[in-house]
């Protein structure tokens, strides 16, 4: 059995598994899987697959079942004691897999490490270097934007984006797997969230390098669809995991929050 299972969901993606495979192809550390879940694609990204890369374990849904359903499908098909998760539209360096892996072995309450997510077109900008949330109630990309040479230090943070990250399959079975009622969008924060109220860590590994294209599923930064969603996530975050006593502690702070989140979406 392989150590790590790669799970790397997939909609209408072909354009970036050519990149994304071939980077997997030339990593230092082998004893991994790779597994393409598939949300019902209409292009040909899984004929592409099949033909080109025969040793991809492909899941095919009949139809976008949303981000969480996706890794969670892949997740149950590995009996791996790490997962790593991988968007489409990325490209990892060499040492990606081995830096994730020995990272969180060596970090013994950790419950995931996220990668060091490096702009695509712009590769001298963070694009993400872990997830942060804050009193208003706003989960973000820690450093979007900002110079990848100011992010070259591990550290903990509140949850690792799951665009490029590992996660230790015990507390998975412990704690559960992604909530599929958020579709996409906030996921990771939410299962960041979860594995903190049990008592487990996460960390940003900056050795862990790879290249992110971002929104490559849903089309552009701000959209209706991803509005929509991180909208109502937000909210659904907050209900599941904040105990009430804290809720009216920050209920200041999180309306202001939100009125502003309003008023920047609704321009």
């Amino acid at each position: 059995m392989e150590q790590v299972a790669i799970v790397i969901p997939n909609y209408n993606g072909r354009s970036y598994l050519e990149v994304c495979l071939e980077a997997l192809k030339q990593q230092t550390f082998r004893d991994f899987a790779v597994y393409l879940v598939d949300n019902g694609s209409t292009d040909d990204s899984c004929a592409y697959v099949a033909e080109h890369y025969p040793s991809v374990r492909q899941i095919r849904l009949d139809d976008n079942y949303g981000f969480s359903r996706a890794v969670n499908e892949g997740i149950r098909s590995s009996k791996a004691p790490y997962v790593i998760l991988l968007n489409n539209d990325t490209q990892v360096f060499p040492d990606f897999v081995e830096q994730l892996y020995l990272g969180i072995c060596q970090r013994k309450k950790a419950f995931a490490c996220s990668a060091k997510l490096i702009s695509y077109r712009e590769r001298d900008k963070i694009d993400d270097a872990g997830n942060y949330y804050n009193l208003l109630g706003w989960a973000f990309a820690r450093g979007k934007g900002k110079s990848a040479a100011l992010y070259e230090k591990p550290e903990k943070i509140f949850a690792a984006c799951a665009g490029a990250a590992i996660y230790r399959r015990e507390i998975l079975d412990q704690i559960g797997l992604f909530d599929e009622e958020h579709f996409a969008y906030l996921e990771d924060t939410d299962i960041g969230y979860r594995a903190r109220i049990f008592g487990y860590e996460n960390y940003y590994l900056p050795s862990a390098k790879v290249y992110h294209v971002g929104s490559g599923t849903s089309g552009s930064r701000y959209n209706l669809f991803k509005i929509r969603y991180s909208s109502r996530n937000n909210i659904y975050l907050i209900y599941k995991n904040m105990p009430i006593g804290q809720i009216l502690l920050n209920l200041p702070a999180l309306f202001v929050g939100f009125l502003v989140k309003l008023v920047f979406f609704s321009l």
